[in-house]
């Protein structure tokens, strides 16, 4: 899925940064609130980093370059979490904004669907903005902005913490990289993410309700506490699956994708947030599984991805 994608062929050159970020799917999380730090707030949880994510490619011509356009930063005009990133690191380094800078989001992720769409936007455009400047900043405060533009944006708690790793992870501590604190524990090779989608349910919307957020509180923390004392992947879906039920979130059609999976054994849970089921199987179980979605009600879209073997990274810079 191509989340966003202008572009431009300039007849000067160009210098551009590009990194990718995967995404993620939480099974479960606490949210910690630490009043005026940003950068201690967050979640506490678990869950998977995914090889589908996305890659940014930030670019800016030649200062001296003929029929330049009007200063200003061009392709995320309806991304707010992104515009957000832009001014916290500009802000942070001091740097001046480059004349005419372009933004190109590439995203294999259904946007708002639980995936982390958000969350790999943002850690990969900020990646990318710190290499395009000669890296002002370490890894670590450029991953910390991602973080704080999630937070203030509404649109994530600790996506970013989790991303910056492969895999299994749990969070152990609530806040950005660098303050917070992630685990990453191994798996088995051949592991298949698979997801039946039927739409966003956006997390801005799901967090404003106070309901909504007990109840993650009530059961986000034992779910994480359990999880440690055996942290595999069938115990990270068990509890999935009891924190999904806990949340009151399920729709019809989750529920209905749900039992065709509960009916043959194959643990399965809800994105957390999404109006989505995923299951995570062997290869082996690839059609069958394609089989059961058959059956979900009309409207869904398949998604499948790989496990992420690495965390976020900067891919190149001209």
């Amino acid at each position: 899925m191509l989340f966003y994608s202008h572009e431009m062929v300039w007849s000067c050159k160009m210098r551009s940064a590009s990194a990718w970020a995967p995404g993620h799917i939480t099974g479960f999380f606490e949210i910690c609130d630490s009043e005026g730090d940003i950068l201690h707030s967050g979640s506490r949880g678990a869950g998977i980093s995914l090889a589908a994510g996305c890659t940014t490619r930030v670019f800016t011509r030649e200062k001296n370059a003929p029929d330049r356009p009007h200063a200003g930063v061009f392709g995320i005009h309806d991304m707010p979490v992104s515009k957000k990133v832009i001014e916290l690191f500009y802000n942070k380094t001091s740097i001046p904004i480059p004349e005419g800078l372009e933004v190109i989001h590439k995203s294999s992720l259904p946007p708002g669907a639980g995936f982390g769409s958000s969350g790999a936007g943002v850690l990969s455009l900020s990646l990318a903005i710190n290499a395009l400047s000669d890296a002002p900043l370490s890894v670590t405060e450029t991953a910390q902005i991602a973080h704080e533009a999630e937070v203030l944006c509404g649109t994530g708690l600790g996506t970013v913490l989790g991303d910056t790793v492969p895999g299994l992870e749990a969070r152990t501590a609530a806040g950005a990289p660098g303050t917070g604190a992630v685990r990453s524990f191994p798996l088995v090779n051949g592991l298949l993410v698979m997801a039946c989608v039927f739409g966003p349910l956006f997390t801005k919307k799901a967090l404003a309700d106070n309901k909504t957020r007990d109840r993650i509180n009530e059961s986000g923390g034992k779910c994480l506490d359990a999880f440690l004392k055996n942290p595999v992947l069938k115990n990270l879906m068990s509890l999935a699956r009891d924190f999904a039920e806990n949340t009151g979130l399920i729709s019809h059609h989750v529920r209905k994708v749900l039992d065709l999976l509960d009916k043959e054994k194959i643990m399965a849970s809800m994105t957390m947030f999404g109006d989505a089921v995923y299951t995570i199987v062997d290869e082996n179980l690839h059609s069958r599984v394609l089989e059961l979605f058959s059956k979900a009600d009309a409207g869904h879209t398949v998604f499948e991805s790989a496990i992420a073997e690495k965390g976020a990274y900067v891919i190149d810079e001209t």
